[in-house]
């Protein structure tokens, strides 16, 4: 899944991943609409004289998505207001251009690259059509919902996804939805009820893409996490659901079949198990290890703890036998364990200048990185392909939490009981 500011910014690039990288592969392209809901500011980035201006693959995407956009942001300079998209014909004119961008952009950059060439003479040799690079389906365009912003904002985005479904089916491509809530509406039955409804109606949908602002699954509360399966289990009475940002929970989850028709989850390489709608800074990198009895990510310090408590670095086979035997570190434990597991720790002294003082900070290595997150992306196979039960899973967060109780602290660990509890709960007897 692609976000379509990256596709703005560098479509040859993204071109060359759709075609080379990554051919074959079904893809599906994020509109960011909600973008355009939020201060302009967030849009913008500084330039010479720090002058403010908007970044060059925002100002891409409004001017392929229409003058609705462009007449607020660019022309007005400021957010898109409800009002805005009320009138049914700007509305149908404002999703035409975003799905438009979908379709269009990375198989016009593919039809134009090198390798064009050599699909056309495959396909000429053996009587195959030449692949389109079309998305595998499109996204609707949506806005965020809030609690207090519900009212205005979830009517256009009904009206965007029936218009959608009718653009979508001229194009013979299945049409997918995104809802993106507030955590505080997601607890909010009543609020969550009438989302699922006004959806319901709306013929055509193939699937839902659900994004919770800021969900992290590791420190929410049995509740929220509930609340969290009871929104996916409505939205599947209606059409498959993906969860784009999420973790092991919802891997559980999906993996146990407790509610039918939840099709997937996704993440990035080594994060986005949770992301904010607005963006915050990125913050210091540093290293970490996805302990996978944890099912979370840990800075270095913590995980030499952990696998200490766990036994991990008694021996070679210990290691692989209670902490991880994933390619990776079968590449990279040796049999001094505790040695070599550094090589998943370097980090090199970077110092800079921060308002008038020397600062310096350990940054992760490039082959630091490089271990880490080819062991996550080792890791989350094995997550979402392996067989499961639930007391199986409830039995080893509980044992993980009770052998890491005094090593680690309760807001890493945490999350092991919780998510224990709400699994047996859940699982069909």
């Amino acid at each position: 899944m692609l976000n379509a500011n990256i596709v703005a910014h560098m479509p040859t690039a993204m071109a060359s991943i759709v075609t080379q990288k990554a051919r074959n592969k079904p893809y599906i392209l994020d509109p960011q609409t909600h973008a355009f809901q939020h201060d302009i500011a967030l849009l913008q980035s500084t330039a010479s004289g720090n002058q403010k201006k908007l970044r060059r693959s925002i100002d891409t995407l409004i001017r392929d998505y229409g003058s609705i956009v462009k007449d607020a942001i660019i022309d007005q300079e400021r957010p898109l207001d409800p009002s805005d998209l009320t009138d049914d014909n700007a509305c149908k004119a404002f999703c035409q251009g975003v799905l438009k961008f979908q379709i269009d952009t990375l198989s016009k950059e593919a039809k134009q690259s090198d390798s064009q060439k050599y699909y056309r003479y495959l396909a000429s040799n053996t009587n195959t059509p030449a692949p389109s690079f079309r998305p595998t389906m499109v996204v609707a365009p949506y806005f965020y919902l809030t609690s207090t912003g519900l009212r205005s904002w979830l009517p256009i985005n009904i009206n965007c996804a029936r218009n959608s479904v009718t653009y979508a089916n001229d194009t013979g491509l299945p049409l997918a939805v995104e809802i993106v809530i507030s955590r505080g509406l997601l607890v909010d039955e009543a609020s969550v009820n009438s989302i699922v409804a006004e959806y319901a109606q709306v013929a055509g949908i193939a699937a839902f893409l659900v994004w919770v602002d800021d969900f992290s699954e590791h420190s929410a509360s049995a509740e929220e996490l509930r609340r969290f399966v009871a929104l996916i289990r409505q939205l599947a009475n209606v059409a498959p659901v993906v969860n784009l940002y999420g973790g092991y929970f919802s891997t559980a989850i999906q993996r146990l079949g407790i509610v039918p028709g939840f099709a997937g989850v996704t993440h990035s390489l080594e994060y986005g198990e949770d992301r904010s709608v607005i963006p915050v800074g990125g913050g210091v990198p540093v290293a970490k290890f996805y302990l996978p009895s944890l099912h979370k990510r840990v800075n270095f310090r913590d995980a030499i703890r952990a696998i200490r408590a766990l036994d991990g670095f008694a021996s070679k086979a210990s290691f692989h036998a209670t902490i991880c035997d994933c390619k990776e570190c079968q590449k990279v434990i040796d049999d001094d364990p505790e040695s070599s597991f550094d090589a998943y720790g370097r980090t090199k002294a970077v110092s800079y200048m921060n308002r008038g003082r020397k600062v310096t900070r350990e940054y992760p290595l490039t082959e630091t990185r490089m271990h880490t997150v080819s062991h996550y992306m080792h890791r989350k196979r094995i997550e979402f392909s392996q067989k499961v039960t639930a007391s199986d899973i409830a039995a080893r967060l509980r044992s993980t939490q009770e052998q890491l109780s005094n090593k680690l602290q309760p807001e890493v660990i945490g999350h092991c009981e919780i998510w224990a509890s709400v699994i047996e709960s859940l699982a069909p007897s």
